[in-house]
């Protein structure tokens, strides 16, 4: 509310939501939509986990984890989102820490969490950016 009311308040909605719960992301763009009028004029897909260590420490629920919010969740936000995004203005931005960029910064971050945020960030850019 305070920040909804610092920007003018009336076109600025807050929408929790897990971008690990698959269902939460479902329902995220129809709310969206419902409490915007029916226009989204942008998508900000700004979340991100990674677990610290290698292949052998990593568990199969830690590696379904970091990737059910790095690409999943920011797959179904711009998937559902797109439709309404596209009017003319919309922008959807993909934000990534600079660790996706490189594993040299931050050791602590495995080659696997790049991956995950590396793939859609490039990838959307490229498929979605406006064509010359």
């Amino acid at each position: 509310d305070a920040i909804a009311a610092e920007m003018g308040g009336e076109r600025v909605i807050v929408l929790p939501c897990n971008l690990g719960n698959t269902e939460e992301v479902e329902k995220l763009i129809p709310a969206a939509e419902e409490a915007l009028g029916g226009h989204v004029d942008i998508l900000v897909n700004n979340a991100g986990v990674a677990f610290s260590g290698n292949i052998e420490e990593t568990t199969l629920a830690d590696w379904r984890a970091v990737n059910s919010v790095n690409s999943d969740g920011v797959f179904l936000g711009m998937k559902s989102c797109l439709p309404l995004i596209t009017k003319p203005g919309g922008s959807i931005i993909n934000i990534s820490s600079i660790g996706q960029l490189t594993s040299c910064v931050f050791k602590f971050l495995p080659k696997w969490y790049l991956y995950s945020k590396t793939g859609l960030v490039n990838s959307s850019k490229q498929e979605l950016s406006p064509k010359s």
